[in-house]
């Protein structure tokens, strides 16, 4: 892709890094395909860093118009394990 990050920040600037998989565009629907670009998420419960992945599903997140045109953004997000074994969260998402 082009200027990824041009695109995040015009279309929602508040989300930081997701990487763009794909994005076409068909009878005026843009649609986004995009994933987390980091490797490792941070517990919100004890902190403690994670790269072990329970499960991945897609979420669609709320369409925002692009130039008239309608916009789907399919996110895939990650379920990670919790290895703290102190920690009552046994999974989070990213």
């Amino acid at each position: 892709m082009g200027d990824e990050q041009g695109l995040w920040d015009l279309v929602w600037p508040d989300v930081d890094g997701i990487v763009a998989d794909e994005v076409g565009v068909a009878e005026g629907t843009v649609t986004i395909d995009a994933h987390a670009g980091q490797r490792a998420v941070r517990c919100p419960s004890c902190g403690e860093s994670t790269l072990r992945v329970h499960s991945t599903y897609k979420r669609r997140l709320a369409d925002r118009p692009i130039g008239g045109r309608r916009v789907v953004l399919r996110l895939m997000v990650r379920r990670f394990f919790c290895d703290n074994a102190a920690c009552k969260r046994r999974t989070l998402a990213e």
